[in-house]
């Protein structure tokens, strides 16, 4: 891009050999440095390409997440326009899914949370659903009332939504624009199945689609979970894929004439595969093999920490301290004391808690004793 532009200049032309290669690694390592806003009049008078125009060449011409997103939206907006939409954003976690950090992440415990929680959900009543409207959402206008933090894991909140009373059958597709998603992990689409078996009135029938490359694991888990819950899987690597996963879900997810007893055909097709153990996720079974539905699973009442200790691979222990606190204990560097508090000062920070002073009165939420010098 860079000598393709430079080459249209009848300056740079003129320059010396040994100038013109300057110019060209001095540009390339601008265009490099990332997007950093329109160009002034110094770019414009010197000749040289502003970083925005490079950025927005490479947008128009390979699209981006967003768009790709926005996209699949229109060609799906005709099929969900006259149903209740709830759409959920979620972001994917710095830190890796594990069974403690689910469990003391699966209900918000501070007003900031609580707020990240519900801004980052939109509803729309039959008829009102429109693309114009989630994309301003998604681009966090401030009208649109977009959250301003960070969007909270998805799977805990679709259970939630999925325990309403006033929900009867879910049909969720869940669109995934990272490459490594949290929320797209073997271990976390585990926990995931067996949360909405234990807790959700109703098992969605679950569909998704991956933007660009995933790797063959993820894809499998996907897919997996998909037909688990009775649905498709697409990965969409190339524009060219987009249209016509968009219309095998309008016909299959959304259309009105799809009913309940397709799905559980396909929910069927997986329970057999997990009578031949050949399936690449331990997860629950939603129906027997030969497809009696008074085997299907009877609803139970059951915590995120009873859904976790009741799976086959992951335990969880409600007294231990997190990973993120043994992190802290594990620096040598301090003193064993020091480092308890500074691992307990850092474990309420992520949470969002208050800090903890003597001269406050309440619980701590924690009960864990103070290690002594002698019994490290």
């Amino acid at each position: 891009y860079v000598m393709s532009q430079l080459l249209q200049s009848a300056a740079f032309m003129k320059l010396s050999k040994p100038d013109r290669q300057a110019r060209v690694k001095m540009l390339t390592q601008k265009m490099l440095g990332g997007e950093t806003g329109a160009g002034g009049p110094d770019d414009e008078a010197s000749g040289d390409i502003a970083p925005h125009r490079f950025w927005a060449h490479l947008r128009t011409k390979y699209g981006t997440r967003l768009a790709h997103l926005l996209q699949m939206l229109e060609h799906l907006q005709p099929a969900i326009l006259h149903q209740r939409v709830v759409v959920l954003r979620f972001q994917s976690e710095a830190l890796a899914p594990t069974a403690s950090l689910l469990v003391r992440a699966s209900k918000p415990c501070s007003s900031a949370a609580l707020e990240a929680a519900a801004t980052a959900r939109r509803e729309f009543p039959a008829e009102t659903f429109r693309v114009a409207a989630v994309s301003d959402w998604l681009s966090g206008s401030p009208e649109s009332g977009a959250a301003n933090g960070r969007a909270p894991p998805l799977w805990l909140r679709l259970a939630a939504e999925c325990a309403s009373d006033d929900v009867d059958e879910v049909r969720a597709l869940v669109v995934c624009t990272e490459a490594q998603s949290t929320d797209t992990t073997p271990e976390a689409l585990t926990l995931a199945a067996h949360a909405l078996h234990q807790t959700a009135k109703a098992v969605p029938f679950l569909s998704s689609v991956t933007f660009g490359p995933q790797s063959s694991e993820r894809l499998a888990a996907l897919s997996e979970f998909s037909a688990w819950a009775g649905g498709l899987s697409f990965n969409v690597s190339d524009i060219s894929a987009l249209l016509p996963a968009a219309q095998g879900l309008s016909l299959y997810l959304f259309d009105s004439g799809t009913q309940a007893k397709d799905f559980h055909e396909r929910r069927l097709s997986y329970a057999q595969k997990q009578a031949l153990s050949t399936c690449f996720l331990p997860l629950p079974q939603l129906l027997p093999y030969d497809g009696d539905a008074s085997g299907a699973r009877s609803k139970t009442q059951s915590t995120i920490a009873d859904v976790l200790n009741s799976s086959s691979k992951v335990l969880f222990d409600a007294t231990c301290p997190s990973e993120s606190m043994l992190a802290v204990l594990s620096d040598t560097t301090l003193a064993l004391p020091r480092r308890w508090g500074r691992s307990l000062r850092c474990c309420r920070e992520l949470r969002g808690l208050r800090d903890v002073v003597f001269g406050e009165p309440g619980g701590l939420g924690l009960e864990l004793d103070e290690p002594q010098v002698g019994e490290g």
